[in-house]
């Protein structure tokens, strides 16, 4: 699946599904809606819940983001070495979250 990642595919799936303005309202249950309607169209890809990791962080909603990570595998998503790194550099965009940062990696580093 990760081969099949194209630079702004994530973007482009978020804005016609309205997740942007959602999220921006702090609508995360509609959200979650359009997820679930992704894998069940089996659409759904690490690349968008990458996105989903991003928007929680902004949000200050940390252990949100990790939710999402603990659930990957529920949503036929690997915790791969990707994966881990994609919330990790999330996390990592501003420099007070480093505690968190801290914190995820100790999790998953076993």
């Amino acid at each position: 699946m990760l081969d099949r990642v194209y630079l702004g595919e994530v973007e482009t799936a978020l804005n016609t599904l309205g997740m942007n303005l959602e999220l921006e309202n702090n609508m995360f249950d509609q959200m979650w809606d359009a997820i679930r309607s992704m894998k069940q169209d089996v659409v759904l890809s690490l690349t968008t819940l990458v996105s989903v990791f991003g928007r929680y962080c902004e949000a200050g909603k940390f252990s949100e983001a990790v939710m999402v990570f603990d659930l990957m595998k529920g949503y036929g998503l690997e915790h791969d070495v990707v994966a881990v790194n994609s919330l990790f550099s999330v996390i990592c965009r501003d420099e007070s979250r480093i505690v968190k940062a801290y914190e995820f990696f100790e999790k998953v580093k076993d």
